[in-house]
């Protein structure tokens, strides 16, 4: 058995280095002779030498004995696993004929396994290499895992550049524009092309927006500005951003009873509802009409947006909340949808403790909703702190 046993090919991996942990010289021995052949090993006889010497050398497995004088293996043992640095360290006790009691605790405090003595050199041979074998194989992923944590936030930040840098060119095209506006008023089909090409920049705008977003929401790296916030104020500012698009397509906003105080992020707030009602502009027909107002649900404040629009197929309603899903409904009057608006804005409702959800009645049209806790006086001078 232990002939089978090969050494570490040290050209592809350093050797496997472990600590043997025994007041029994005669054992400490032992194990070095047995297992030197394969690793390195290094030994100590008490817990306070092996606490040391873990600070300056790293191991990939420790044998530590149960009994020994002043702070004991278990001891030794639950001090480990209550550093971070050490909860991944292979730890096999050894204990003698009969320490059941030993086993179980040391099992419990986090050994991941044991050998009785007096040892059998195969089952130490064989419970050793398992436990090298696992802790390599943890190793390999870890680095694997950090390999691509580089990556994944070099591309982060190579696309965040990359889409910031476009957004710049974006608004002086479209400043340009509003100049030749005025130059060029009255040439004959200027302004359309004048038109085709702003609302070309707004499109782009807005899909490098969401990819902002879905960048800064998959990194952890949303910025939130907390404040008391009043719902028909961001009502009020969304109506205002969607008159024209609404006016377009001769869709009347009827604002009904808006009520409501609640902690949030204005910016992301006009975000968020400026969804639900641009989604209700693009998907109603010409000449209909649109309608939002509050209510307030077990504590929250549910802001509803409904259109009159052909509502959404059962099967395809479980996926409008999702990453790049899109429904078989188009835009009535050909707008650009990326997919990504309902599931960003899911994302950032959760930040306030709200939730986003969607109703279809039985008479046609869609109620699209978002709620947001009803704030509370500690709550409104926490958020000014």
């Amino acid at each position: 058995m232990a002939e089978q046993l090969k050494k570490p090919n040290n050209h592809t991996q350093r050797p496997s280095r472990i600590l043997v942990v025994d007041d029994d010289t005669m054992m400490r021995n032992l194990m070095y002779h047995l297992l030197k052949r394969y690793y390195l090993v290094d030994s100590v006889n008490n817990a306070k030498a092996a606490m040391e010497i873990l600070q300056e050398t790293e191991y990939d497995l420790l044998l530590l004995d149960v009994m020994m004088p002043g702070m004991n293996g278990l001891q030794l043992l639950s001090y480990l696993r209550a550093q971070p640095e050490y909860a991944d360290l292979p730890v096999i006790i050894v204990t003698a004929m009969g320490g059941n009691d030993d086993i179980v605790r040391g099992l419990k405090l986090g050994a991941n396994d044991y050998i009785i003595k007096p040892a059998d050199t195969e089952v130490v041979l064989a419970r050793v290499r398992t436990q090298i074998t696992l802790k390599r194989a943890l190793d390999e992923n870890k680095q694997v895992m950090r390999e691509l944590e580089t990556v994944s936030e070099l591309r982060t930040r190579l696309f965040r550049i990359a889409a910031h840098d476009l957004k710049n060119p974006l608004h002086n095209i479209s400043l340009a524009t509003n100049v030749l506006h005025s130059i060029a008023a009255e040439v004959d089909g200027v302004d359309s092309v004048l038109n085709n090409v702003q609302e070309s920049v707004k499109t782009m705008d807005s899909i490098l927006s969401a990819f902002l977003d879905v960048m800064a929401i998959q990194t952890g790296k949303l910025d939130f500005k907390m404040d008391e916030l009043a719902m028909d104020v961001v009502v009020e500012q969304v109506t205002s951003q969607n008159r024209i698009a609404a006016y377009n397509k001769n869709i009347k906003l009827n604002v009904h009873d808006i009520h409501g105080i609640f902690v949030a992020d204005f910016d992301r707030m006009v975000q968020i509802v400026g969804n639900l009602v641009s989604n209700a502009i693009k998907y109603s027909p010409f000449n209909s009409s649109i309608d939002i107002w509050t209510e307030e649900v077990n504590g929250f404040i549910r802001l509803c947006v409904r259109d009159q629009g052909p509502g959404v197929k059962e099967e395809e309603r479980g996926k409008l909340f999702q990453e790049f899903s899109r429904t078989s409904n188009q835009p009535t009057g050909n707008e650009h949808s990326s997919g990504l608006g309902l599931w960003i804005i899911k994302q950032l409702v959760h930040h306030f403790g709200g939730a986003v959800g969607a109703d279809f009645p039985p008479e046609g049209g869609s109620i699209f909703w978002v709620s947001v806790p009803v704030s509370e006086p500690q709550q409104i001078a926490q958020s000014a702190c």
